[in-house]
């Protein structure tokens, strides 16, 4: 398994290598986690991370992911507060991630390519959840891994029809969403959305990227449905995922604004990770 990552990779069982890949990822979720709460808020980004109730500097075993969280019951060790399940939750997320990219990567350039992007993505995810914007500089660092991504694809195969049929698929999906910005002058969709699904599109032929775009307005909507039917979500998920709960935000209605970026990521890695093709599910059913 993965000869190619380290020499006499054959000596190491597989629970290892894949137990070192879940750790790193969770160390790496940790990490981003803490960017997307303290990017362009003017905190550093260096600083060392602290209880936000009593303001203790948290030690090493307490920042150990997974397992911190867990043994003190998401609690600080200190004054009690609760820890939000967000960084228990993020961990999780990114350490599985982690484990499936090194499960269904073929070389190694294709496996630090895919890590990157997992990071990124989770990065976007959580940024647009708390803060409801895409920073540019993170465009721009998924931008310049798609056209990576792209290199690599001339690398592996030598072809120009596969690396414009990328393109393409790229430049469709940012024509249908600006479309919807245009249209709607932004009551639709962000604008920050419509430059996200441009570097997105460059990973995906013309078939997956109309596919990311179909499933992320039903996922969309499936989420939508499922708030009015049940407004009080939100706040639960302020609670314990935030910290704190704004009033004028508590519950969900249908003047509520709601993030789109993290509809489009999650149908962007389904449909990345198994080549889901929509327009063959219409066909199956007709």
């Amino acid at each position: 398994m993965f000869e190619f990552f380290i020499l006499n990779m054959s000596v190491i069982p597989d629970w290892y290598t894949i137990a070192t890949f879940a750790l790193l990822g969770g160390i790496i979720g940790s990490f981003l986690n803490v960017v997307a709460y303290r990017m362009h808020t003017g905190a550093s980004l260096s600083g060392r991370s602290r209880c936000f109730s009593c303001g203790k500097v948290l030690s090493p075993w307490e920042l150990v992911p997974f397992f911190s969280w867990l043994l003190q019951k998401g609690q600080c060790r200190d004054c009690g507060a609760r820890i939000p399940i967000r960084d228990f939750l993020v961990e999780s997320l990114t350490g599985a991630m982690f484990v499936w990219v090194l499960l269904t990567s073929d070389t190694a350039l294709g496996l630090g390519l895919n890590l990157i992007l997992v990071s990124l993505i989770v990065l976007v995810f959580i940024y647009d959840l708390v803060h409801m914007i895409i920073p540019d500089e993170l465009v721009l660092l998924l931008l310049f891994l798609g056209l990576g991504n792209l290199l690599y694809i001339w690398l592996q195969v030598g072809s120009w029809e596969l690396i414009t049929s990328h393109v393409y698929a790229a430049l469709v999906t940012v024509g249908i969403l600006g479309s919807l910005w245009l249209v709607s002058h932004g009551r639709w969709i962000g604008l920050g959305d419509v430059k996200l699904i441009l570097p997105l599109g460059l990973f995906l032929n013309i078939s997956e990227a109309m596919s990311m775009v179909m499933l992320s307005f039903w996922i969309g909507a499936l989420v939508g449905v499922m708030l009015l039917i049940y407004p009080k979500a939100v706040y639960l998920y302020k609670r314990y995922t935030l910290g704190s709960v704004a009033k004028s935000a508590r519950y969900f209605t249908m003047k509520s604004e709601i993030p789109f970026a993290p509809f489009i990521l999650v149908a962007f890695w389904l449909v990345y990770l198994y080549d889901i093709n929509v327009f063959d599910l219409f066909t199956y059913t007709i």
